[in-house]
């Protein structure tokens, strides 16, 4: 039998309707651009402009995706000057995408051989 480390003891969910809010956020994590979006935020505080830099993408499409995440309430803004400061609202969500990450990385170099 299977033992896993990770225990959800202290999360309650029975009911199908209380997982919608989690089906919510895979679903604004299921896209690379977003996927990216956050793993880049969950380093440190980033404006459009540095996202648009560091992705390579259009600023629209940057934009469009951020405004996703913000609908999801993963990702929060902070006015400063003229400026617009985006950061992940929680470290919950640096912790799903970095474990997501490492589990699809995990097999990789096995496939290599």
């Amino acid at each position: 039998m299977q033992t896993f480390a990770y225990k959800n003891k202290n999360v309650s969910g029975t009911k199908v309707a209380e997982y919608e809010p989690v089906s919510s956020l895979f679903k604004a994590l299921a896209n690379p651009v977003r996927a990216a979006i956050v793993h880049l935020l969950s380093n440190r505080e980033h404006t459009v402009g540095q996202l648009v830099e560091e992705l390579g993408l259009p600023q629209p499409l940057v934009s469009q995706h951020l405004r996703i995440l913000r609908g999801a309430r993963m990702v929060a803004t902070r006015k400063q000057g003229q400026g617009v400061w985006y950061s992940i609202c929680d470290q919950h969500v640096a912790h799903i995408l970095g474990d997501a990450m490492k589990h699809t990385q995990e097999g990789k170099h096995d496939h290599d051989h």
